[in-house]
C-alpha cells in the first residue's frame, strides 16, 4: 500500500534510526575504550566542520530545489537531481554523518554511515514506490539512468 509521499520523504524516520545509532555506536566505542581516529583531535575536528559546513550548503540548496519541485508538482532531474536521485539523504549520508563522526573522533560513530546506507536501501523503496504512481514511466526512466544515493560522476 503506497501514501501519497509527503514532503519529507523517509528522511525523519532515516534520521531518528541513524541518530539513535550513533549514539550508541559512540557511548559504547568510548565505553569499550576504542581508539580515536587520531591521537591528537585537531585535524579530524577540522575536517569534521568542513565537511559539516558542505553538507549544511548544499543541505539548504537542495531543500529550496525540494520546496520548488514539490509546490510544481513536477518530476525535477536537474541540478543535484541529475547525479543522484536523493541527493538530500547522499548529503546527510555521506557528508553529515561523516562530519560528525571526524568532529567526534570516533571509529565507532563513522560505522553509522554504512548502517545508515543499509536503512535508507529499505526505506526508500516506500517513497519510490510513491514516485512511481505519481509520475509512472517517467520516473521509471529516471530511476534505470540515476543512481538513488551515490552520485555519477559524468
Amino acid at each position: 500500500m503506497t501514501q501519497k509521499n509527503t514532503i519529507f520523504g523517509v528522511g525523519p524516520q532515516l534520521v531518528a534510526v541513524t541518530a539513535a545509532y550513533f549514539l550508541l555506536a559512540l557511548w559504547l566505542g568510548r565505553l569499550a575504550g576504542l581508539p580515536p581516529i587520531a591521537a591528537d583531535p585537531f585535524w579530524p575536528r577540522l575536517a569534521g566542520i568542513l565537511l559539516l559546513a558542505v553538507a549544511a550548503v548544499l543541505w539548504v540548496l537542495i531543500v529550496r530545489t525540494i520546496l520548488w519541485m514539490y509546490n510544481l508538482g513536477r518530476l525535477y532531474r536537474g541540478g543535484f537531481y541529475a547525479r543522484c536521485r536523493h541527493p538530500l539523504y547522499a548529503d546527510y549520508i555521506l557528508l553529515a554523518l561523516p562530519g560528525l563522526s571526524l568532529l567526534f573522533n570516533s571509529w565507532a560513530a563513522l560505522t553509522t554511515v554504512p548502517v545508515a546506507v543499509i536503512i535508507f536501501r529499505r526505506l526508500i523503496r516506500e517513497e519510490e514506490d510513491g514516485l512511481v504512481a505519481s509520475f509512472g514511466e517517467e520516473y521509471e526512466q529516471y530511476r534505470r539512468e540515476v543512481n538513488a544515493l551515490f552520485p555519477r560522476l559524468r
